[in-house]
């Protein structure tokens, strides 16, 4: 992850830059995989999102950067950079009839949960996706 980040993304498809965990599904979902190895990999994805947001062009101020946790699969967990404030909204704004996402209540926090930190310049935002 860090070689793919090193540098801010310059090529966008469809609005946004992605790029995922860069592991094995079943290493990742199984039960034998140490809590551990789930928190660096959920630790590196913060890290090279800070640094992508730090790393922003001068001229990029309509660029979102998110990391999108998924702490029931974590194998697709991502770093997303979308190209315009257009994509970044539209990409929270999930409720129709197939897919709906319901905001966690202040209750989980799911940064405990995981024992992580969250750098200073990010905010938390939890989601539970309904998908019919």
């Amino acid at each position: 992850m860090q070689q793919e980040t090193k540098y801010f993304p310059t090529e966008f498809y469809n609005g946004y830059w992605h790029l995922h965990v860069p592991a094995a599904q079943d290493f990742l979902s199984s039960n034998n995989t140490p809590l551990g190895i789930k928190q660096i990999c959920i630790k590196t994805i913060l890290s090279r999102t800070e640094h992508l947001i730090k790393s922003k062009l001068e001229n990029s101020e309509d660029v979102g950067v998110v990391a999108a946790i998924y702490s029931t699969n974590l194998w697709n967990s991502q770093i997303i950079v979308f190209s315009g404030s257009s994509h970044f909204k539209g990409f929270f704004n999930r409720n129709d009839e197939y897919q709906k996402w319901i905001p966690f209540s202040k209750e989980k926090d799911i940064v405990s949960e995981w024992g992580i930190n969250i750098p200073k310049n990010m905010i938390v935002m939890g989601f539970r996706e309904i998908i019919r």
